[in-house]
């Protein structure tokens, strides 16, 4: 799988400017993902507890960046505060069934190796299966749902595998808020947070 050369964040507006940040080279990036939900736990009289969700499926995106902010970048955050990030972290689901549900907003620009070995580009995911000690490549269908898509994966009569995982990266539209840094020793750095609308 060729992974992704560059982090895009974009205005969110029709035709806005965006900034592509290569993660190769001089800019050092890492990205970190955290799930959102909100939900408590409470007890009741007797002392057990119990969780009450009101929603979930939302996350947020940390990218960390070594030097000074990427040129635009600054102007971006500060001029819109909701921005689109094609992210360059990828994700994973994995599940014991065929049949795995990934969000709808993904990046489509992904180039992966086929079963039969050609190359495939313009994807928005790639799919695994899992043998015990090895994972070997699949294939599969997409099925559009509500904010979802389901990902079905093909298997021949009879066939079965331990488990299987979707592999994506995440499109995500939220609000950002970017901070500089400098410590002795280290440097310049900044920090991308998103987190999604």
């Amino acid at each position: 799988m060729a992974v992704y050369r560059n982090l895009i964040v974009a205005s969110t507006a029709s035709g806005g400017p965006s900034v592509i940040i290569p993660v190769h080279g001089a800019t050092e990036l890492q990205q970190t993902y955290t799930d959102l939900r909100a939900q408590a736990q409470y007890r009741y009289a007797d002392g057990s507890s119990a969780v009450r969700r009101q929603w979930s499926g939302k996350i947020r995106t940390e990218i960390t960046g070594r030097g000074l902010v990427p040129p635009g970048l600054a102007q971006l955050c500060s001029a819109t505060g909701v921005v689109t990030v094609a992210c360059a972290g990828l994700r994973s689901v994995r599940s014991d069934s065929s049949t795995i549900t990934i969000p709808g907003s993904r990046r489509t620009d992904l180039t992966v190796t086929t079963v039969s070995g050609a190359t495939a580009s313009g994807q928005s995911w790639y799919a695994r299966a899992w043998d015990g000690d090895r994972y070997a490549t699949a294939t599969g269908t997409t099925a559009s749902g509500t904010g979802h898509n389901t990902v079905t994966i093909t298997l021949a009569t009879g066939e079965s595998h331990d488990n299987y995982e979707v592999i994506y990266a995440p499109q995500i539209v939220g609000y950002a808020t970017l901070d500089e840094s400098w410590q002795q020793n280290d440097g310049w750095g900044w920090n991308l947070t998103v987190e999604e609308a």
